[in-house]
């Protein structure tokens, strides 16, 4: 899955941020400077957590869906495969191109799912660290509390 394409960008118009803090501005726009500076620090530890991981390890693995019985009652897939582990230079640019789309959650995307929808990571002081799946034609749904608990039910 090409995340650009998927959210009608072409890659070759994309432009590189160059700024975290830019980023974060844009999403927080009325706030205060006291919350963009807390909301730099938390995306900035967030990125820093999934560097911790190696995601690549998941692509191609599946998301059971019946280990999550909220999931399992409202999508009607069996599992979801990972397609893609967003790299690591990319995934600002990535949080920029999904925050229309995802920052009412304040979930960070991490992993790209087979049909465009993604597994993201919570980044508020909030939900911290727990594992959604996004699915653009149904809704956000929590998954684990952590990535850890999260990768160790991932199956072949």
């Amino acid at each position: 899955m090409d995340v650009l394409r998927y959210i009608n960008l072409n890659p070759a118009h994309a432009t590189p941020i160059t700024s975290l803090r830019y980023v974060l501005s844009r999403a927080t726009r009325s706030a205060s400077k006291f919350k963009r500076m807390k909301n730099h620090q938390l995306l900035r530890e967030i990125i820093d957590h999934i560097n911790g991981y190696d995601l690549s390890k998941a692509v191609g693995k599946q998301v059971q869906v019946s280990n999550y019985p909220k999931l399992s009652s409202e999508i009607p897939d069996d599992f979801l495969e990972i397609e893609e582990a967003f790299p690591e230079d990319e995934l600002e640019l990535i949080y920029e191109r999904f925050l229309p789309h995802l920052s009412e959650h304040e979930v960070f995307p991490c992993l790209g799912i087979l049909g465009g929808n993604v597994v993201a990571i919570g980044c508020s002081e909030v939900n911290y660290g727990q594992v959604y799946y996004n699915d653009f034609d149904f809704q956000i749904f929590t998954l684990d509390e952590n990535l850890s608990q999260f990768l160790s039910k991932l199956s072949d």
